[in-house]
């Protein structure tokens, strides 16, 4: 009975062990699973990561040149702003650097005296699994004592480009003085700084400008300095002034069968002297002559009369040939009467001092009054 009794309580035990270790074999079965599933994901991503940094580029990127210099003492000429660096490495890292551009491009000057050097340039900044070319790799500088100065800005410009007979005002610079800065040897030599002013031929009217400053030494030529500010805005008054304007002369002839004559000038145009707005408006001069009566060939002088806004004329006088055509004895009232009255209506677009058609007389027509 005790054997019996024995080996049931052992076949409960072997039946609870049993269990106890299906269940332990299953779960260690799956967190094994799951830790390898973990590590073959990790080895892929780092397969790619390093994959990447495998691969291999070139490219070139542009920078600015850096100077380790005094620049308070020392004024570098002959570098270049800008330098090409070709970099080479892996993929990533040279992407990454170019897209970033955290490093520089320098030229170490300060152990260097006054005159002229070759430097070697060199970067920093840059992880050390890239390589850095630097297009040119070398470059002739001079270092030269510094030096200041301020100077009046001077307006230049070409006066025969304005139009004649009309003024031309004060120019004025938005920029009154501009500091210059360089080699002190360069400094010396600026005599002016100038703001040329660009006017097309024949203006009339005023000049604004947007204006590049120049520094100039004695013989008009440019000197390498740095100048503050660069760019100044400069503006000159052109006005109408007075002036003077050469227009033709047309003789017209008034009186008795007044078709029945030639008339001919010594001059075919003359000078007018005045404001210039109002020449402006001028547009010819016309010289009525009185041919009543005469049969013969006749000369007359004819005075040019001013008006206002017309200072003077020159010549003042005209002569004028009369030359009969021959048919002048035929002369009827009625033609008379004709060329009195188209006298009258010529004389309504004339401006004058004398509108008496009987008289010799120079009429001045205007642009407005055809």
């Amino acid at each position: 009975m005790r054997l019996i009794k024995f080996l049931k309580d052992q076949g409960l035990y072997l039946a609870g062990s049993l269990i106890l270790a299906i269940s332990l074999f299953v779960y260690v079965s799956s967190t094994n699973q799951g830790s390898q599933n973990n590590q073959a994901q990790q080895q892929i991503n780092s397969g790619n990561f390093f994959s990447s940094l495998a691969s291999q580029r070139k490219a070139k990127v542009n920078l600015p040149l850096q100077l380790d210099v005094n620049d308070i003492r020392y004024f570098v000429t002959g570098a270049p702003e800008n330098v090409t660096v070709q970099l080479s490495g892996p993929s990533a890292l040279v992407t990454a650097a170019i897209n970033t551009k955290n490093f520089e491009v320098y030229a170490n000057l300060r152990d260097l005296t006054l005159g002229n050097h070759t430097v070697t340039l060199k970067v920093r900044g840059l992880t050390k699994d890239i390589v850095a070319q630097v297009i040119p790799s070398k470059i002739s500088i001079n270092l030269a004592q510094r030096a200041t100065r301020n100077i009046p800005v001077k307006v230049q410009y070409n006066e025969d480009n304005v139009a004649q007979g009309y003024d031309i005002g004060n120019p004025k610079s938005s920029i009154q003085t501009v500091q210059i800065t360089g080699a002190a040897e360069q400094v010396a030599r600026v005599q002016q700084v100038v703001a040329q002013l660009v006017i097309p031929n024949n203006t009339k009217k005023s000049i604004n400008q947007r204006v590049q400053l120049q520094a100039l030494d004695s013989n008009g030529n440019l000197v390498d300095v740095v100048m503050t500010p660069q760019i100044t805005n400069v503006n000159l008054p052109i006005t109408p002034g007075n002036g003077k304007k050469a227009i033709p002369v047309q003789l017209k002839a008034i009186g008795t069968n007044a078709s029945g004559y030639t008339l001919t000038a010594n001059v075919n145009e003359i000078s007018i002297f005045g404001k210039q707005q109002v020449l402006n408006d001028i547009k010819q001069v016309v010289v009525q002559v009185d041919v009543s009566g005469i049969t013969t060939n006749t000369t007359k002088k004819v005075a040019i009369q001013s008006f206002e806004g017309v200072k003077q004329f020159e010549p003042a006088t005209i002569s004028v040939n009369i030359q009969p055509n021959g048919n002048h004895s035929n002369a009827s009232s009625s033609s008379s009467s004709s060329s009195s009255s188209a006298s009258s209506t010529d004389s309504k677009d004339a401006v004058s001092q004398d509108q008496d058609a009987n008289e010799d007389s120079a009429q001045v027509t205007t642009k407005n009054n055809k």
